[in-house]
């Protein structure tokens, strides 16, 4: 059984590029390992991170993941079970929106 979990939680403000990219990297080895798909969106100062997996390793990786002191205020936003994977391909995607924004509106001009 295939399930998906998503939440939403305040960055830390002192937190860096390197940090993430940090967070972005390990994660994707470590869900590959463990056959978890998602992506991590970065918006303004949250972030939302939508993972899919098996039941109880995704909920056991977001127990773990409330405790990183890299980000505060995490809210479960959904837990379930899914008929298919939405991210199948993606390990662990990233998305600034706060970059693709700002270049989408440079293109606009």
């Amino acid at each position: 059984m295939i399930y998906s979990l998503c939440y939403i939680s305040t960055k830390r403000t002192d937190l860096l590029n390197s940090e993430i990219h940090s967070i972005v990297e390990y994660s994707k080895k470590w869900n590959r390992d463990n056959n978890i798909t998602g992506i991590l969106i970065e918006y303004k100062n949250h972030f939302i991170q939508h993972i899919e997996g098996d039941a109880v390793v995704i909920y056991e990786l977001f127990e773990k993941i409330k405790l990183d002191s890299r980000h505060e205020n995490v809210h479960l936003l959904q837990y379930s079970q899914i008929e298919k994977r939405l991210f199948d391909d993606w390990n662990m995607a990233h998305r600034n929106l706060n970059i693709d924004i700002h270049r989408d509106q440079q293109f606009l001009k």
